[in-house]
């Protein structure tokens, strides 16, 4: 197998891991969760700033 399609796959896996492990765990989720939110906040921040035009 190629390097790179080996990483992805290895990726792939830590990924599946991780959403199996928060299943289970609500500390877990919601620390995953966090990043997203927090980007969610800043673009909902950015589009009611007075320069913004969509």
């Amino acid at each position: 197998m190629h390097p790179v399609s080996l990483l992805a796959s290895y990726h792939r896996l830590q990924r599946e891991s991780t959403h199996a492990a928060a299943r289970g765990d609500a500390r877990l989720r919601a620390e995953l969760e966090r990043p997203m939110k927090q980007i969610a906040r800043q673009v909902r921040a950015l589009k009611q700033s007075p320069g913004f035009k969509a």
